[in-house]
C-alpha cells in the first residue's frame, strides 16, 4: 500500500480532516503537535489509556499552541505504509480569546479523540509491527523546534531497521550498533528543540505474562535515541 493510498483510506474511514500545515513564517510560531500511534499487538489492552492521553495532549496543544496535530500510525514500516493524517482542535479564529474558546476546544478534542479510538480499533495497516523510530522519522518532516511529539506506545520497537527489542540483549554496545544502523538508514531525524513525551513506556495492563524485557534497558534505548536526534525526552506517566 502506498503512503497516499494509506492516508486516503484512513481519512475515508475515520473522517480525520486532512489539512495542510502552513509553511511557517514569523520568528516564534505557536507549537504544534504530532502523535505516534502504536497499533502493534502488545498495545491491545492499553489503547483505552492511549485515547485519554491523546485527549490531554490535544487539549494542551489547543490551549498553548496552534491546535494543529499530525498523527502517524506506527505499523510494520510507517515510512512505506502510513502517511500522516492532520487535524485541528483549535477554536475558530473569531473565538480566540473569548468565552467560546474553551467550549470549542473541548468539542474539537472530543471529536478528534473519537477518531483516534476508531483508528486504534481498526488500524489501516497491512502488516503487524511497531516501527516507532520510522514513524518518528515521518513525523519529523512536519515538526520544528518548539513542537511536541507524543509517543502513544509501550516502547517495544519491532522492525528490521530499529530492532526487535523483545528479542535483543540490550547492552550499551548493542544499543550503539542499533543507533548506527538507524543513522545509515537515515532514520535519525533532527529533532533539536522538539519536546518528546513518552508517558506510557512499558505500560501493559495485562502484565504481559512477565515477558517484558528490562524496563531499564528499554529506557536506555530511547534515551540514546533522543540523544542522537537532539530531542528533549520525558518518560513517565503524565498527570
Amino acid at each position: 500500500m502506498t503512503a497516499a493510498a494509506a492516508a486516503a483510506a484512513a481519512a475515508a474511514v475515520l473522517g480525520l480532516a486532512l489539512v495542510a500545515l502552513g509553511s511557517g513564517g514569523g520568528d516564534s510560531p505557536p507549537p504544534s503537535g504530532c502523535v505516534i500511534l502504536d497499533v502493534s499487538e502488545s498495545t491491545s489492552e492499553a489503547r483505552g489509556r492511549y485515547a485519554s492521553e491523546f485527549a490531554k495532549f490535544a487539549t494542551a496543544i489547543a490551549d498553548e499552541g496552534s491546535g494543529e496535530i499530525c498523527v502517524v500510525v506506527a505499523a510494520a514500516d510507517p515510512v512505506a505504509e502510513s502517511a500522516p493524517l492532520f487535524t485541528s482542535v483549535a477554536p475558530a479564529p473569531s473565538s480566540v480569546g473569548t468565552p467560546r474558546a474553551p467550549e470549542e476546544i473541548e468539542r474539537n478534542v472530543a471529536t478528534a479523540t473519537a477518531t483516534i479510538e476508531e483508528l486504534l480499533d481498526d488500524p489501516p495497516v497491512r502488516q503487524r509491527g511497531s516501527g516507532l523510530v520510522e514513524a518518528a522519522s515521518v513525523a519529523s518532516e512536519h515538526m520544528r523546534p518548539g513542537d511536541r511529539l507524543l509517543f502513544l506506545s509501550d516502547g517495544l520497537q519491532w522492525s528490521d531497521a530499529g530492532g526487535h527489542l523483545m528479542r535483543m540483549e540490550l547492552t550499551p554496545a548493542t544499543i550503539a550498533r542499533q543507533m548506527q544502523k538507524l543513522r545509515e538508514a537515515d532514520l535519525l531525524p533532527d529533532l533539536k528543540g522538539v519536546d518528546v513525551d513518552f508517558p506510557l513506556l512499558l505500560f501493559h495492563p495485562e502484565s504481559y505474562h512477565g515477558n517484558v524485557v528490562s524496563a531499564t534497558k528499554i529506557r536506555e534505548y530511547w534515551e540514546d535515541w533522543a540523544e542522537q536526534t537532539g530531542a528533549r525526552l520525558t518518560i513517565g506517566t503524565t498527570g
